[in-house]
């Protein structure tokens, strides 16, 4: 029996862009589809694990906070959410497959058969303007209703994905030589949409501040009354080296130093582009509010459990002199070369910070007061009806 017209197996799309209004920004929904499957790939060969993760509407929201440069473009499959950036891959690898790349994740997207071409039109167009998007739907990837269609396209799409992400100075080597099961990437997932919506609730209730917390790098956003030209996209790395932080907590807490990644912060920014990141302090946010929200527990000083060696875990190498070369040449080209490429915060060491942060704070910490705009946001969804665009 064919059931290839039935409504569960054919995608209806929604291109009525609504704006919901929040007290320090607003959040569009660009586009909603129905009938999608989110999967999740990963591992490489017989460590390699492949699942769906989320059945249902996909869609793409668009959160711009006023009076500011920042903007961030999200897609989402249920309660899962994740970032779509301009220096993050989307590939289109099938007449209705979708894949979005980030260090440590690999999504797959799949619509259900039989969708408009306009659909697909309409995703093409904003994911060229939202993030770094390829078409390679004439690539040879396969039967996309092949039950193993994701597994036997994995080392095609990784061929293309990951020598873009090493270009602009992802490194993730946690999944190297250590066999996960489908529980763990599903939390890594997890812990994303966490970002994602944490980011999401700092933006628009204004706890993540463009004067404090907010540092622009690469071309200055222009001034041409675009909503998005006229903004700074944020880089991927704003939310997985969150992620990031939180899987090497983890492993801290459970004294597994054997397992901590090496760290290597290298950024190199796609040019011409308006990128935004958090800086130190509002790294600082961002790490106490997942240290109280989430399961990491820093209130115990990493150095009872790493002792006076603890920066041989956690501290960059240094690069050592070469036989002849002056030491403070050296120096002086380390320095300019840090300086040369844009600085991302996240130091496993600032663990360390974010506890005598933690000690520090008063009774109305920085968690109530984002739990009260929260609540806040609530109020303001119930109270106020969606605009149409």
């Amino acid at each position: 029996m064919d059931t290839s017209g039935s409504p569960s197996n054919v995608s209806r799309v929604n291109q009525t862009v609504a704006r919901t209004r929040f007290p320090r920004g607003t959040n569009k929904e660009l586009i909603k589809i129905e009938n999608a499957k989110l999967w999740f790939i990963g591992g490489r060969d017989i460590n390699r694990v492949i699942g769906i993760v989320k059945e249902g509407d996909f869609s793409i929201r668009m959160v711009v906070q006023t009076a500011s440069p920042a903007m961030m473009t999200k897609c989402i499959v249920g309660d899962i959410e994740w970032p779509i950036t301009r220096d993050s891959p989307v590939l289109r690898v099938g007449a209705r497959s979708f894949v979005f790349a980030m260090p440590g994740l690999l999504y797959g997207l799949q619509l259900a058969p039989k969708c408009p071409e306009e659909i697909f039109e309409a995703l093409e167009r904003i994911f060229m303007r939202f993030c770094c998007y390829q078409n390679h739907v004439r690539k040879i990837f396969g039967a996309e209703d092949h039950p193993y269609f994701w597994p036997l396209s994995q080392w095609a799409i990784e061929s293309i994905t990951q020598p873009f992400l090493k270009r602009v100075g992802a490194f993730w080597k946690r999944d190297e030589g250590q066999i996960f099961n489908m529980n763990d990437r599903v939390l890594r997932i997890q812990q994303m949409s966490f970002v994602v919506k944490l980011i999401t609730k700092g933006l628009l209730v204004g706890k993540i501040n463009p004067t404090q917390h907010v540092e622009v790098i690469g071309r200055e956003a222009l001034n041409d009354g675009d909503e998005v030209d006229s903004r700074a996209t944020p880089t991927m790395f704003l939310f997985s080296d969150l992620v990031e932080a939180m899987e090497e907590s983890k492993v801290l807490m459970n004294m597994q130093y054997h397992l901590i990644a090496p760290y290597e912060p290298r950024w190199i920014p796609v040019p011409n582009i308006a990128f935004w990141n958090i800086n130190k302090r509002g790294l600082l946010l961002m790490l106490s509010v997942i240290k109280s929200a989430v399961f990491l527990n820093f209130e115990v000083t990493m150095h009872a459990f790493l002792g006076q060696n603890y920066q041989r875990f956690l501290v960059p190498a240094v690069r050592m002199v070469e036989p002849g070369e002056n030491s403070a040449t050296a120096a002086a080209q380390e320095e300019e070369e840090r300086n040369r490429n844009p600085r991302r915060e996240i130091r496993f060491p600032i663990l360390n910070e974010v506890a005598e942060t933690s000690n520090q704070e008063s009774n109305n910490s920085l968690v109530e007061q984002l739990e009260l705009g929260r609540a806040n946001l609530e109020m303001q969804k119930l109270k106020e009806k969606q605009e149409p665009f």
